[in-house]
């Protein structure tokens, strides 16, 4: 896969910087400068995950990748904390600019009739490459699992952080989730074009096929036997049969018709006008119901206020007759304190001495009232006496309706019975051959679809033939590419050798043999000298080894990539190889592996570009690279010429 990045664009909060990639990319630098970042800023606009550096944290407001995949110009941006994408390409002439998920594809297509649901399948619409699938390890009734452009990325690049701990998780360490070591196994078979797993799931989906093809035919087989039956061999024969139904159905309707009118010549039937009058008494029964609940409401609001107003008459007595008896009384002590009251003249009242008058001010004013209740009394009597009889003489009305409505009830019944009785007696037989027919037309016209039916499994017999004839056509030719497939895997072990030895890694000569498990594809060293002598990348037991050991992996893995055309994206990023490799102490290895790095990348993989980050520059030891090449970048958080990656940020 065609796949070039050409710049870096980072937005911070008081500047953009901008890196300016070419073939081989050289950055250097001490610590805390952001050598890293750039390769994992590269990687966060690729669909990565980042655990942003106190810096970015602070300073960063958003990535921007330009890259060309097959040809095609790709700008894609991301903001910090996001797990959306902005991108932007030209295809076919035609800009597009879209959104999309970094990780977790969405439910529908972000352009129609494109499979673009995710960052990576629009990576790989680009390249021209179809999505891989691979066995699903995770759920195996779902037979295929899709191959990210993320699992081939882990070849591409390798991390800082686990380029001496961590071997493309490709070990059986417990550490590694058990998906993940699927996945990286498959990408793995992918790129070399091991074509033994595709055959095994195009097998079992031939057999799916087939067993598809068995079903669909028993169907058609059944459904045919059902038919002949019947009589039907065609549409038309089903058509014709449908005819004839109708055609009886229809003077069966008549026949039916005629012995009704024969038997009740007349307009109105009896029934019909004994429905009408009973459905005109039931709405005086409805009526008549109303009224006597409306009155016996009134009467008892009227018998409620009557009631009110006894109670008030009765104290109004109570009143006059307690002021009578008071004021007869002749009081010689004090009422309240007991004490003999004094002598007063005659008209002083005994108890308060005030003048005493001969009738009580409200005397005249409870005479008014009393009369008013007696005349409000004798009003509310008269209505009750009436609104009494009134329901009297609706429940009488109310109970001759009833009786009107069961006559009617009764005559209507006995109609029906005669009405029955003549009609069955002479009808009975007609209605049978009728329901018989219609049930006939009925479960016939059911069977409508079948013939139709039986054409359309044809036709998904034919095409599943020919899908199923494609897939033995694909699985011999995967099965004549198998010795091909073992050719690939072959160079690929040569390859990893001629890498270790160029490189020097101790212990390791020409004469060693390399071994892939056939499984797992996890590489071992066996010793010419002594073969029981097997080294693994885990058994170096050397950081330096290890990252020598990983990367020497990775460059066979773009070399043979590179000579079988494989999909592998063309670029390697190798962070800080030499953090466990001392340029004094280890000078051969690192020198060895640099010349390795600048002699494959002028020669073999002069198609793939590089980004390799490390403390110190070592520039090549010829001219094999032209100037517009290389680029080469310094950080330093002392040089004012050569600034970190965030020139203004010093740290907190």
């Amino acid at each position: 896969m065609k796949f070039e990045l050409i710049q870096l664009h980072l937005q911070f909060k008081q500047s953009l910087e901008t890196i300016r990639f070419k073939h081989f990319n050289y950055i250097h630098g001490g610590i805390t400068t952001g050598k890293s970042s750039i390769a994992q800023l590269v990687d966060y606009c690729l669909g990565g995950n980042i655990k942003l550096t106190p810096a970015l944290q602070s300073e960063l407001v958003h990535a921007s990748l330009h890259l060309e995949i097959e040809s095609h110009p790709l700008h894609l941006q991301r903001t910090q904390d996001s797990d959306d994408i902005l991108a932007e390409w030209i295809e076919e002439g035609r800009a597009y600019t879209v959104k999309l998920p970094s990780r977790t594809a969405l439910d529908t297509e972000v352009i129609p009739n494109t499979g673009i649901k995710v960052l990576s399948d629009l990576l790989y619409h680009l390249a021209g490459i179809p999505a891989p699938r691979v066995k699903n390890k995770a759920n195996k009734e779902s037979g295929m699992a899709r191959l990210s452009f993320r699992d081939l990325w882990e070849y591409c690049y390798l991390i800082q952080k686990h380029i001496d701990s961590d071997f493309f998780s490709l070990a059986m360490d417990e550490k590694i989730d058990a998906n993940r070591r699927h996945k990286a196994r498959s990408a793995l078979k992918f790129i070399l074009k091991q074509h033994a797993e595709q055959a095994e799931l195009l097998g079992a989906m031939l057999d799916k096929t087939n067993k598809l093809i068995k079903e669909k035919r028993l169907t058609v087989e059944s459904t045919k036997t059902v038919l002949s039956t019947l009589g039907i061999k065609s549409t038309a024969d089903l058509k014709k049969q449908l005819g004839t139904l109708d055609g009886k159905i229809k003077k069966a309707s008549e026949a039916i018709a005629k012995n009704k009118t024969r038997i009740y010549p007349t307009t109105d039937h009896e029934v019909d006008l004994l429905k009408e009058q009973a459905r005109s008494i039931q709405k005086e029964l409805d009526h008549l119901q109303e009224n006597i609940r409306d009155l016996q409401l009134l009467l008892q609001q009227d018998e409620r206020q009557k009631n009110e107003l006894l109670t008030l008459q009765n104290k109004f007595k109570r009143d006059t007759s307690a002021r009578g008896v008071l004021g007869a009384l002749q009081y010689t002590h004090c009422p309240k304190c007991t004490q003999a009251l004094p002598h007063r003249e005659e008209p002083l009242c005994q108890v308060c001495g005030q003048p005493d008058l001969p009738q009580h001010p409200s005397d005249k004013n409870h005479q008014a009232a009393e009369a008013d209740l007696k005349d409000r009394l004798l009003e509310l009597d008269a209505m009750i006496t009436g609104q009494r009889q009134e329901i009297t003489d609706l429940q009488k009305d109310l109970k001759l309706a009833r009786r009107e409505k069961q006559f009617l009830d009764s005559r209507i019944n006995q109609a029906l019975e005669k009405y029955d009785s003549a009609y069955l007696s002479q009808a009975l037989e007609l209605e049978r051959e009728l329901a018989r027919l219609e049930r006939q037309r009925f479960d016939l016209d059911r069977l409508s679809t079948l013939p139709a039916l039986i054409e359309t499994r044809k036709n998904e017999i034919d095409l599943l033939k020919l899908d199923a004839s494609r897939m033995r056509e694909d699985i011999q030719e995967l099965k004549a590419q198998m010795e091909a497939d073992a050719q690939n895997l072959k160079r690929f072990m040569e390859l990893f050798l001629d890498c270790l030895v160029r490189c020097k890694l101790p212990n390791v000569a020409e004469t060693d043999q390399i071994e892939f498990d056939a499984k797992t594809l996890y590489p071992r060293i066996s010793s010419a000298g002594n073969p029981d002598v097997v080294s693994t990348f885990t058994s170096i037991a050397s950081g330096g080894k290890m990252t020598l050991f990983k990367c020497c992996f990775a460059l066979a893995l773009h070399r043979v990539a590179a000579r079988i055309d494989s999909p592998l994206p063309e670029i390697l990023v190798i962070d800080t190889p030499s953090k466990n490799m001392s340029p004094d102490e280890d000078h051969e290895q690192y020198e060895a592996f640099h010349d390795l790095l600048y002699q494959l990348a002028a020669g073999e993989l002069r198609s793939t570009q590089f980004i390799f980050i490390d403390n110190d520059f070592r520039a090549p030891k010829d001219d094999s690279f032209a100037e517009e090449d290389i680029m080469t970048r310094y950080l330093s958080n002392t040089d004012p010429q050569h600034p970190p990656l965030i020139p203004y940020y010093r740290g907190q």
